[in-house]
């Protein structure tokens, strides 16, 4: 049997006819079935084989878009950790426009900031450091002076006790030679001519006497010669001089009275050519050194010449006092001085006035004494 089609073609003006047997109808269609199996497989197969490969190919692009965005983090996780160890190794800074590359520009500058930072915290504490040991230093030299002054406070602390103390001895030793000297003087002056005074007149008293204008005369005498002698003990006792006169002055007095009293040839030098307004406790202190080192001159010197000069400056008085008697061993002088109007005694006193008290002496060559004393004036 067989299978007759036609078709007509108009566009072209074609017919087409087919003509089949029926049993090879079915041929074709089992064939293009079969073919088209085969091709779903073949597309299957590299569909299947495909996919495996997109899929790896996916995967390996995921990953390395991960690898690409974990590996800053990382660093920078790595980068911190670093950092709160205090490695401060720098991060290079990042050319990618991202969050990440932002996120490590800012970590790089954070890591500038902090290296400045530490390096102004270094630099601080080097100079602090520097500052502590120099600080340090100080206080222990200056320690080292508290020490050094504490101990020169207390040793001057304890001569000026070994001073005071002398003084203090020295004081009533000299109370006492003054009570004997003014004892002495009342005695052999005054007392003496009191007496004389009073024999005579019991005399003239007696029954049978008569009153003689000679002997009142002598009484006369002897009273008057006790009013001298008292007013020449009040005298010496508190030299109204010094309340009236400057220091030079009182010095000249003192002078003349002891040239007449003892018949002595001291000569005075006044080199000052305005007066000089010594405040009072100095110039006492002046006058009574004076006296002291006359009457010393007459006791010890052996010569009743010397030569007492007074200059100034415009911050210091100075008093020379200079003889040339026996002399004497300065050092074995002072060491043997213990009580009465002594040379240490002076020089005590000179002292406390902040004064220089120099002596230079020799046994046979006579003694050169110079005071040299601040000019405290009067206020």
């Amino acid at each position: 049997e067989y299978v007759f089609a036609a078709h007509s073609l108009s566009e072209v003006g074609w017919h087409l006819v087919l003509v089949s047997r029926e049993k090879d109808r079915l041929v074709p269609l089992t064939q293009t079935r079969k073919a088209m199996e085969k091709s779903m497989a073949q597309i299957s197969n590299y569909y299947q084989n495909h996919t495996i490969i997109l899929f790896f190919i996916v995967i390996l692009i995921v990953f390395l878009v991960v690898k690409a965005i974990v590996k800053p983090i990382k660093q920078l996780t790595l980068f911190a950790e670093r950092l709160s160890e205090g490695d401060r190794s720098m991060v290079s800074p990042s050319h990618r426009k991202d969050e990440i590359g932002v996120l490590e520009n800012r970590f790089d500058q954070m890591l500038k900031k902090l290296i400045i930072s530490e390096e102004k915290e270094k630099n601080h504490a080097d100079l602090l450091e520097k500052t502590i040991r120099d600080r340090t230093r100080e206080l222990h030299a200056s320690n080292r002076d508290l020490i050094r002054v504490k101990e020169e406070l207390e040793s001057t602390v304890a001569n000026r006790t070994r001073q005071l103390k002398l003084l203090n001895e020295h004081l009533v030793y000299s109370e006492e030679i003054e009570r004997r000297a003014i004892a002495a003087d009342l005695h052999d002056t005054i007392a003496q001519t009191l007496a004389l005074s009073i024999s005579k007149i019991k005399t003239m008293n007696e029954p049978g006497s008569t009153v003689n204008s000679d002997e009142l005369l002598e009484i006369q005498n002897f009273l008057e010669q006790t009013i001298r002698g008292i007013r020449s003990l009040i005298y010496k006792l508190s030299p109204p001089i010094l309340d009236d006169f400057d220091i030079d002055i009182a010095l000249g007095f003192l002078i003349e009275e002891n040239n007449a009293q003892q018949d002595a040839q001291l000569t005075y030098i006044n080199n000052l050519e305005d007066p000089v307004d010594l405040k009072k406790t100095l110039k006492i202190m002046l006058y009574r050194a004076m006296a002291e080192l006359v009457t010393n001159i007459f006791k010890y010197a052996g010569t009743k010449k010397a030569e007492i000069e007074i200059s100034s400056t415009d911050t210091h008085v100075s008093i020379r006092v200079e003889d040339k008697g026996v002399g004497m061993n300065v050092e074995k002088t002072m060491a043997a001085e213990g009580y009465g109007f002594g040379l240490y005694y002076i020089s005590q006193r000179v002292d406390n006035f902040d004064g220089q008290f120099i002596i230079d002496s020799k046994p046979g060559q006579g003694t050169k004494i110079m005071i040299i004393i601040p000019m405290v004036k009067e206020a």
